[in-house]
């Protein structure tokens, strides 16, 4: 690749087409480091985020194009080396880790792909024209539910005051 830096090992491009990862290895210390890069139009390709993931042996992005999951897996490894550290990190486009997670045994992961819709095109768009009616309808809604709380517990805290003064009252005769 002409705009890295890098001896790059593997690329993958994001479902959306404009962002794509660049995974290179360290085979020393097995450290397998991802940057993620973006092409826009006539402008020179930049990098947005980048980050490390020890052995990593497995990168997928997300349907979306907003987040990366990269991957340890057993069968990256030969039957007698199996690290203990097998398991799936996250990764928003900045490099940030969002989470990770070891597993004893772990193979593979993978995004769950997006259900369509179950609304007609001809609704799709309604919602679109009418989202300002319904924002506002669960607003209200949500005013409503939070004025029953808040009417709760303040119904709560006078019983609890009632009850404190009688307990006072209680003491001092």
């Amino acid at each position: 690749l002409e705009f890295c830096d890098c001896d790059a090992e593997d690329t993958d491009n994001a479902p959306e087409g404009r962002k794509e990862t660049i995974k290179t290895t360290t085979v020393g210390d097995k450290v397998a480091e991802i940057e993620v890069t973006q092409k826009k139009e006539q402008e020179p390709v930049q990098q947005i985020g980048s980050g490390d993931h020890y052995r990593m042996t497995d990168l997928e992005w997300d349907p979306s194009g907003r987040f990366i999951l990269t991957s340890s897996s057993v069968w990256g490894f030969g039957a007698e080396s199996v690290p203990s550290d097998v398991g799936y990190t996250m990764w928003d486009l900045a490099g940030t880790k969002m989470g990770s997670e070891t597993l004893k045994s772990f193979k593979q992961i993978g995004w769950r792909p997006k259900p369509r819709t179950l609304l007609s095109d001809e609704e799709l768009v309604s919602v679109g024209r009418n989202l300002s009616s319904y924002t506002k309808e669960f607003n209200e809604e949500d005013i409503r539910a939070s004025s029953a709380v808040d009417a709760k517990v303040l119904e709560e805290r006078a019983q609890l005051l009632s009850d404190w003064i009688q307990w006072r009252r209680g003491q001092r005769q």
